[in-house]
């Protein structure tokens, strides 16, 4: 997600302090805040209908199966390297 720092926050409500002038930059304020707020809550039920989260932990669980075997799997190929080496050195 992205984010906003202070100086950013400060020349978005400079700009909008000129555009909208101070007597209604408080109604904006109100009225992006609840279009954010409704975008949020959609994408989050979405999320949930989706079963967005369901799909990332599954992912994560089978991403961490299979790192298990593969570091194995280098271990034993580490060790017939070296064993090679060795056979080869005598």
């Amino acid at each position: 997600m992205m984010t906003i720092g202070l100086s950013e926050l400060i020349v978005i409500f400079f700009v909008a302090y000129i555009i909208v002038g101070p007597k209604d930059l408080p109604k904006v304020v109100r009225f992006v805040a609840r279009g954010i707020k409704k975008i949020s809550a959609q994408i989050r039920e979405i999320k949930d209908e989706a079963g967005w989260d369901d799909i990332v932990n599954e992912i994560g669980n089978t991403k961490s199966e299979i790192e298990e075997p593969i570091k194995d799997t280098g271990k034993e190929l580490s060790k017939l390297k070296d064993m090679i080496e060795e056979d080869t050195e005598k």
